[in-house]
């Protein structure tokens, strides 16, 4: 057979054999390499930024690297060919060492409790180790050792991240995903429940090819539809909100509304684009967090959606794709936290970790996975490029992710560097006549200059793999990101081998291409912020990848060599574990703090579908306040304080305010649990009032974290006229560090006379002001 029809490369139907598997096998090699390369620098320099440039590094220009090695092998011959086969072995025995030592130490730890760790001294003495080994395996001329090494690498790899996915040395079970089947009520029934459904997926991937006839295509057709309406029940409509995590879209829309100009006086870490969009559902609906979880919720479903169709278009065995692709999702809602039920979190409660960053990203992956290359699939690239460039920064790099390394591999393929140039001068005029457009706009119907300065100095905050208010360092936990970025390298170098040697973009590898690239996006995000819930954000783009790489592994690997019969066992156990996972956590009793609320939980429960409350609770989002008890929206806000503070300022304002337009609300605290109302106490109770602060404020915590726009605030508060009335807390643990320069310059500027003083808060009129 032809190179073109290596491993995973082979369309529906054909049956590529292990010969073709080596340069799957070189590259991976050549990625092992770069990867210990880039480890000893991380061990070396013992900065935190060293993470991040490495993760970047292996998934960026790593691959590239790899493709080009190997390619010029294949040109020279078998000189290069035979330099390449003393690499693999050169890199496969240290690797094989470090990581049984890892696993030696886990077995350790497990059996005398935690213990010292010298990180760097054991990377040393492993690798000088199994240098040793690999030298002697070479004098004695060891020649049958490639099949058991591939095998014994996969196991080892397999055993190390189950074990350090977490690994939690001082609790008294170390193994965090151990702990979680002990702890988790009737695990181990549902782990009979995964076996069974990947058996049944097992069956119909290695016979939808052959054995359904004329039926198939009606019978993917229905497996789809099926698909597409568990993703509609996954509709939360609980409508739980985290209120802190909502207020960096809301109180930018409300501040719109009620004057605000953006990006003149309105900023958003999370951009623009993503307010705009909930300003657009406020002028339609109320605009309160109902009304924003409501849209929320509708992106969610969309993003679903859009990941569920680009596995259509990757894959070309849809019924068992779809028979995954179910636990799949349950596991992208569900499974991101530990075997206690307070380890699960309502990941629609987080607005912008699904489809609010990652919608626009998925759409133009799927583009370019539907359109291959074509000039139409360009150009509908461009307008989601112009989308994207008015959404945030990240957003805007997600997209020309999968967009730009797509164009790149093409114009590699043709051998035109003009295609190249010409497409990115292209997507730099489309971003470019965005914003020109959007800043023509604001100036034309309000005569502002729009000033990008403090949305940058809010993006900045987040400084990947160092601690910030949006990041963390990285922590050497949740090893579960090692298959994830090793596949995405792999997939990225054998495409980019693909297109060196001219092959027409057809193979699977080709199609998962865009998917990979887009999927760089929740992984980095979780290498800048390394905890449980955001690497669950990487599931459903994983999921594409592991359910597309099935469809070849699944079905004959022995043709592949002795190393792909091991990865197929490892992935068929590692299918029943993630399926019993996903539905174990889903089938937890309801919760609307929790993952499992949704549409499709209630149906499986006593209670029934309900479809007639649907359309009652949705109803309710969109016109009642925000903490109406009719809803779940509020549902964090419990009778301890919480729900108390926000009334005592509604009931405030509305004696003491009611004819003025604006008041001076500075109540807000910073949050200490999840869903804390305690961050939008002056945004709810302008919900109620209709009302607004008193100075050009979106939201006080995240217009505090940029200088600029603190500076901005800060001016118009000098210049605070008498009248005005003011209302803090009496209690200032936790406050808004924006509340309170804002009340220490108000000290310098006002005379403050007492009006009233409740539990919580105090109210005075601001006189005598000087300007």
């Amino acid at each position: 057979m032809n190179g073109e029809k290596a491993i995973l490369s082979a369309p529906y139907g054909e049956t590529p054999g292990a010969r073709d598997a080596q340069p799957v096998i070189d590259l991976m090699t050549l990625g092992g390499l770069l990867l210990s390369i880039c480890l000893g620098l991380v061990l070396t320099f013992e900065y935190p930024s060293v993470v991040f440039l490495a993760f970047a590094f292996m998934l960026g220009i790593a691959p590239l690297i790899a493709a080009l090695v190997v390619f010029g092998s294949e040109r020279r011959g078998l000189e290069a060919v035979g330099a390449l086969s003393v690499a693999r072995l050169a890199v496969k025995i240290p690797l094989l060492w470090l990581l049984l030592a890892l696993l030696a130490l886990v077995a350790l730890v497990i059996e005398h409790g935690p213990i010292v760790t010298p990180t760097r001294q054991m990377s040393i003495l492993s690798m000088a180790i199994g240098a040793a080994v690999l030298l002697a395996l070479r004098l004695t001329k060891v020649s049958r050792t490639r099949g058991f090494l591939d095998g014994a690498l996969i196991v080892a790899l397999a055993l190390a991240v189950f074990a350090m996915s977490p690994f939690n040395p001082p609790n008294r079970v170390p193994i965090g995903l151990v702990q979680y089947a002990l702890e988790a009520p009737g695990f181990w029934g549902w782990l009979l429940v995964g076996a069974a459904w990947t058996a049944v997926g097992l069956w119909l991937r290695r016979r939808e090819g052959w054995a359904f006839g004329a039926w198939r295509r009606s019978l993917e057709a229905l497996a789809i539809c099926i698909g597409a309406i568990v993703v509609l029940l996954m509709y939360d409509d609980s409508h739980f909100t985290d209120f802190s995590h909502y207020m960096p879209l809301i109180g930018p829309a409300m501040h719109a509304m009620r004057g605000g100009i953006p990006m003149v006086d309105v900023y958003s870490v999370y951009g623009l684009g993503p307010w705009l969009v909930h300003r657009a559902m406020f002028e339609l609906f109320s605009p309160t967090f109902g009304t924003a979880a409501v849209t929320v919720r509708v992106v969610n479903v969309l993003y679903f959606a859009t990941i569920l169709a680009m596995l259509c278009c990757v894959t070309r065995r849809r019924l068992s794709a779809m028979w995954f692709f179910i636990p799949a999702i349950l596991v992208a809602l569900t499974s991101h936290g530990s075997g206690g039920l307070d380890g699960m979190w309502n990941m629609n409660a987080l607005p912008m970790t699904l489809g609010g960053r990652n919608l626009l990203p998925a759409l133009m992956a799927l583009v370019m996975v539907v359109s291959r290359g074509r000039d139409w699939g360009r150009w509908v690239a461009l307008s989601i490029i112009m989308l994207a460039a008015l959404s945030s920064v990240e957003i805007l790099v997600f997209v020309l992710a999968s967009w730009g390394y797509t164009l790149l591999l093409d114009s590699v393929r043709t051998r035109s560097v003009r295609l190249l140039v010409i497409w990115l001068m292209l997507a730099v005029v489309a971003i470019a006549l965005a914003h020109l457009v959007f800043v023509a706009i604001v100036y034309l119907s309000t005569g502002a200059i729009v000033d990008y300065r403090p949305y940058f100095s809010l993006f900045f905050q987040f400084r990947p793999a160092e601690e910030s208010i949006w990041s963390v360092p990285f922590v050497p936990y949740y090893a579960m990101w090692a298959p994830i970025g090793f596949a995405y390298f792999t997939i990225m170098a054998m495409a980019g081998l693909r297109a060196l040697r001219g092959e027409s973009p057809n193979s699977i590898i080709d199609r998962l291409l865009p998917v990979v690239a887009f999927g760089l996006g929740p992984l980095s995000y979780f290498m800048g912020r390394p905890q449980e819930g955001t690497l669950n954000v990487t599931c459903l783009s994983f999921a594409v990848v592991a359910i597309s790489l099935a469809e070849c592994l699944f079905i004959k690997a022995s043709r592949f060599g002795g190393g792909a019969v091991v990865l197929s066992r490892v992935m068929a156990v590692a299918f029943a574990f993630i399926v019993a996972d996903g539905f174990e956590h889903f089938m937890r009793p309801t919760d609307p703090s929790r993952g499992n609320s949704s549409i499709l939980r209630r149906c499986l429960s006593a209670d029934g579908c309900s479809f007639g409350e649907v359309g009652r609770n949705i109803w309710l989002a969109l016109h009642t306040y925000p903490l109406d008890q009719r809803t779940g929206v509020g549902f964090g806000v419990h009778d301890d304080g919480h729900r108390q503070r926000i009334e005592e300022v509604v009931d405030m304002m509305r004696r003491l305010t009611s004819r003025a337009p604006k008041v001076g609300v500075l109540a807000d605290l910073f949050p200490l649990i999840f869903a804390d109302s305690d961050p939008a106490i002056g945004i709810t109770a302008f919900m109620y009032t209709g009302q607004w602060y008193a100075w050009s404020v979106s939201s006080p915590i995240n217009d505090g974290v940029s200088p600029l726009a603190s500076e901005k605030i800060l001016q118009q508060v000098a210049a605070t006229s008498s009248g005005l009335v003011i209302i803090v807390p009496n209690q200032t643990d936790g406050w808004a560090p924006l509340n309170k320069a804002i009340l220490e310059r108000l000290h310098k500027t006002c005379d403050f006379k007492a009006l009233e003083t409740g539990r919580y808060h105090s109210a005075f009129m601001m006189e005598g002001c000087r300007k």
